[in-house]
């Protein structure tokens, strides 16, 4: 008797199978209207988007709700369920538009939103020169930022008040023509940039890079300087030359600090107008090693 009651317990303990769920039915939902259809923000400004789950006839489906959800990164701006977005910054935030229907899958449609600076708000300019001699040619490269500065890309309008001293390219290319003092302006929509430019007579007697040679590691910073005199050997201050390298691969600022990628031998170059100075680089690996410890292991 013991012996069948032990044995009537554990069949009611015995787990039983259970049924797997039923599958969703597929949604009656086809399509999503939103609107507006192709929305476009501007940086720090919102938009609501509304949104109509239609079926295979073309008609509202009844009982849908959609739903709006972020499908991007959330620094790029913020998604709430009933359809508020509010741009971040510049880009593109994916929107995940989705239909409910009770008793079926959910339908999903994805809603890409660009999102472009605001209007241009400052321009800044580099190199900043302020004196060149007759002869010289240099460009300025300018960067367009917004209010809350996010980069543009517009192509400022260049002028000279003087175009028989300084020249000015729609590119940006300066050339000075003669002695004599300019103002260059630079602007895109409401933003605008001035700078005074002079032009001096090319009595430059000798252009010297310093240091006329160096030795270093890839990756470290060597800072050169062009030293210009006149006939006299009088030092000539102000001048802001043109900086180049060759051969490989590395980078040079405006200021002449020069950065080489690679092992070798570089040349470094300063040129005011036809006349040109250079400078010797050798440089060696880094050979930058760390120990290694192993923390993990995966199959």
């Amino acid at each position: 008797m013991l012996l069948a009651s032990l044995a009537l317990l554990a069949a009611f303990q015995q787990p039983q199978a259970q049924q797997p769920p039923a599958a969703a039915a597929p949604s009656p939902v086809k399509k999503i209207v939103i609107t507006p259809a192709n929305p476009v923000l501007t940086a720090g400004d919102s938009i609501r988007l509304t949104a109509v789950a239609l079926g295979a006839d073309g008609n509202p489906v009844p009982d849908a709700k959609v739903r709006f959800r972020m499908a991007g990164g959330r620094f790029e701006g913020a998604v709430d369920s009933m359809g508020l977005v509010t741009a971040g910054s510049t880009g593109t935030l994916g929107v995940a538009v989705i239909a409910l229907v009770p008793g079926t899958k959910p339908y999903i449609e994805q809603l890409p939103i660009k999102m472009l600076p605001g209007s241009a708000a400052r321009i800044e300019v580099t190199p900043q020169v302020t004196k060149l001699v007759a002869g010289q040619r240099l460009r300025l490269v300018p960067s367009v930022y917004s209010a809350i500065n996010d980069k543009r890309a517009d192509q400022p309008k260049w002028t000279s008040s003087a175009s028989g001293v300084v020249k000015v390219a729609p590119d940006g290319m300066l050339t000075a023509v003669a002695p004599g003092t300019a103002t260059l302006t630079a602007s895109a929509g409401s933003a605008n940039w001035s700078r005074k430019v002079t032009v001096v007579a090319n009595a430059i007697g000798s252009l010297e890079v310093t240091p006329g040679s160096s030795t270093g590691r890839t990756g470290d910073v060597i800072r050169f300087r062009l030293v210009a005199k006149d006939k006299a050997g009088r030092p000539i201050e102000g001048l802001t030359p043109t900086w180049s390298f060759s051969p490989g691969q590395g980078a040079i600022g405006e200021d002449g600090a020069f950065v080489g990628y690679e092992q070798g031998s570089y040349t470094v170059t300063a040129s005011l107008g036809v006349r040109t100075a250079e400078a010797a680089v050798t440089l060696t690996p880094r050979d930058v090693r760390r120990p290694a410890q192993v923390v993990g292991r995966l199959p």
